[in-house]
């Protein structure tokens, strides 16, 4: 009964209805999730299935490229052979190891002309296959069709060198290395495509070398790595090995850094095959010194140089050389036993001018000032980076480091500096001709090293004590500073080319001079412009910006001062007969009170009323104060007092007659009305008549 009841009232019914709609939606979301985990379940499993046949096909299509690409070597192997119905290639044995000839190249004018003739060359080689890398984005026809006519077994292939690594149009040849990229890709192919070879022969030859075909013989008796002379490389007539009485390398007879681990030419050697697939790692790299390509893939590849093969019977023949050196002109009587060189043959040094007086042991160089001095001839200002050409002699020793002396002539006048080195205080020593300009301020300032407390040094050495102490701290610093040591290290490592970083340094000088010299003419402009004669300008700050866009912005703007002279202006030519109603209807010449801009004609005509009312306010303001003197006048001679005015008389007399009371009051009793008067100057100032 009470139930029955409770459940008449309308809210109850809804509320109770509500509640078993909330509980039918959380359980239809129950078992939608339900449903959803298990299609995830389910969709889970069909990805896993769809990976594994995936893998499965990708597998497959591995084999079949494989498969494909041993096909296209066979076909090509057979087009060479019934090429033209005769073979240009003699018959040579299957067991002949195969030689392959790797050989970047990148775009250039003689590229073609390099490309034909190598083609030609390699043409007479069997059991050659040419590996081709392009430093494009894309493969070229040009290229292409080279290997196409040529009808040599290859590979084409492309790698693009980095934009930071490619040297420019105007750079000398030995600045960056060339045909990384391309040698490292036609590596992986070997690694990827050979896996199963046992035998060949991997050698990198460039697109403009002269190939002997005996050449290619020697080649293919490399059993580990073979290396033969190369002429005209490096500056020498012959570069080749230096071998012992039984055969073995001992040195080699390089000039040019002779001190690398293999300082040979990259023509100069050959590997085997099985070397390189059991050396995956064994690639070029960007971050060798230069130079040091050729002896950094060598010792990754675990070869010493003592253990290399000298072949073309025991480096005693030249098969080979670089055609790039062909421009050196060699006369009938040269002897390279006799003459070494071409500059041993001329009688003259390899620095030319540099080297004009090496036989007082004296060598022109380019000496950079250290820091400021005065000249003592000119008693001018030389900075501290200016650069002389200074004779440079070794003048004694500091126990084994030697003492250098820089003698050069002042670019202001005929006075020579003399400057040595003080290895003691890793300093410079001014000895002639010059002074130091003494700077005194605090290193750390400036967020320099400050400098090295001498004293501390020789306390550590001396005092046991001392030094136990430090210890500590010492050991704290070297591991903090361990990793930045490291860095270091590999900053310098990686920037060992002085010349790319005296480059590199001298275009950030040559940028900040440029942009300081237009900053100076800049200023010397605005200084004319101002006529502010030498003042010096401060450089620009956002702060003198900000400053400048307001002034700009509010230059317009008025002060309180101008304000009240503005509305002071605008009363005064208010017309002081108006209706109260209709003063706020006076026309203002900065514009309407509706806040519509009002046309220049209408400008001009309230200018020209408002001039008019304050015209006609400054007259009845005099004549109210005339009135108010003659009446005090007036009152005055009534009660005969005399006294000399200064007011102008309203009534001009032809002659001058003694005034009277009477004759005054006369005057006087005419009614003089200031607006009469206004009127009969100005003329009505009502809008009646307008």
């Amino acid at each position: 009964m009470i139930s029955s009841r409770i459940f008449e009232k309308w809210w109850l019914r809804a509320f109770v209805a509500l509640v078993i709609f909330f509980i039918w939606q959380i359980c239809y979301a129950i078992n939608k999730v339900q449903g959803l985990e298990e299609e995830k379940t389910v969709l889970q499993a069909t990805i896993e299935v769809l990976k594994r046949k995936s893998d499965m096909l990708r597998t497959e299509i591995h084999e079949k490229e494989r498969t494909l690409t041993r096909l296209d070597g066979r076909i090509e192997e057979i087009d060479t052979q019934i090429r033209d119905h005769i073979s240009l290639l003699p018959r040579v044995n299957r067991s002949t190891p195969f030689i392959y000839f790797v050989t970047p190249t990148h775009f250039r004018a003689a590229q073609k002309a390099d490309l034909t003739r190598l083609s030609y060359t390699l043409s007479h080689v069997p059991n050659l296959h040419w590996i081709v890398v392009e430093d494009s984005d894309s493969l070229t026809s040009s290229v292409a069709e080279i290997l196409k006519r040529s009808r040599l077994p290859y590979t084409h292939l492309n790698a693009r060198t980095p934009s930071a690594q490619k040297m420019k149009y105007t750079d000398p040849n030995w600045t960056l290395p060339r045909g990384v990229e391309q040698r490292n890709a036609a590596l992986l192919w070997i690694q990827n495509q050979l896996s199963g070879v046992g035998s060949g022969v991997v050698y990198f030859g460039d697109d403009d070398n002269t190939y002997d075909l005996k050449i290619f013989e020697e080649m293919r008796k490399v059993d580990n790595a073979g290396v033969w002379p190369v002429g005209i490389v490096g500056g020498m007539f012959v570069e080749t090995p230096v071998l012992a009485d039984n055969g073995s390398i001992i040195s080699f007879n390089s000039i040019w850094k002779p001190d690398r681990p293999f300082p040979i030419d990259m023509a100069a050697f050959a590997v085997n095959v099985t070397l390189i697939l059991s050396h995956p790692n064994a690639l070029f790299s960007f971050d060798v010194p230069r130079g040091y390509q050729e002896s950094t893939f060598l010792e990754n590849l675990g070869i010493d140089r003592f253990n290399m093969e000298p072949l073309a019977e025991k480096c005693t023949k030249v098969y080979m050389g670089e055609r790039k050196g062909q421009n050196f002109y060699y006369p009938p009587d040269f002897n390279y036993k006799t003459h070494k060189s071409l500059n041993g043959y001329h009688g003259t040094h390899a620095l030319r001018e540099r080297a004009k007086k090496i036989d007082q042991g004296i060598l022109v160089i380019r000496f950079e000032m250290p820091f400021n001095i005065w000249c003592l001839g000119c008693h001018n200002h030389v900075g501290m980076g200016v650069r002389y050409n200074a004779e440079k002699k070794k003048c004694g020793m500091y126990y084994t480091t030697p003492l250098y002396e820089f003698r050069m002539k002042c670019h202001l006048c005929d006075n020579y500096y003399v400057i040595r080195t003080d290895p003691k205080n890793f300093d410079y020593e001014l000895v002639e001709g010059c002074s130091r300009q003494e700077l005194r301020f605090d290193p750390t300032d400036i967020a320099q090293v400050g400098a090295v407390d001498r004293g501390f040094a020789q306390k550590l050495a001396a005092d046991a004590m001392f030094k136990k102490e430090h210890e500590a701290s010492d050991k704290e610093k070297a591991a903090g500073e361990e990793g930045r040591v490291e860095k270091l290290e590999w900053i310098q490592e990686r920037m060992r080319d002085d010349f790319s970083a005296n480059s590199y340094l001298r275009a950030q000088f040559r940028n900040e001079k440029k942009s300081l010299n237009e900053s100076r003419a800049s200023d010397a402009n605005l200084r004319e412009k101002l006529s502010i004669g030498t003042t010096k300008l401060l450089p620009e700050s956002e702060e003198d910006r900000r400053m400048a866009s307001m002034m700009t912005r509010y230059k317009n703007s008025k002060t309180h001062g101008d304000h009240l002279h503005s509305a002071r202006d605008k009363i005064e030519s208010r017309r002081i007969f108006d209706h109260p109603n209709t003063l706020s209807d006076t026309p203002s010449p900065s514009g309407s009170s509706s806040g519509v801009p009002m046309t220049s004609s209408e400008r001009l005509k309230a200018t020209m009323q408002a001039e008019r009312d304050k015209r006609i306010n400054a007259t009845f303001s005099s004549s109210h104060r005339l009135l108010h003197q003659i009446s005090t006048l007036s009152s005055a001679s009534n009660l005969g007092i005399k006294r000399k005015s200064t007011v102008p008389s309203l009534i001009v007399r032809k002659k001058k007659t003694p005034v009277d009371s009477k004759t005054l009051e006369a005057e006087t009793s005419v009614p003089v009305n200031p607006i009469s008067l206004v009127s009969a100057d100005y003329g009505d100032s009502s809008d009646a008549s307008e």
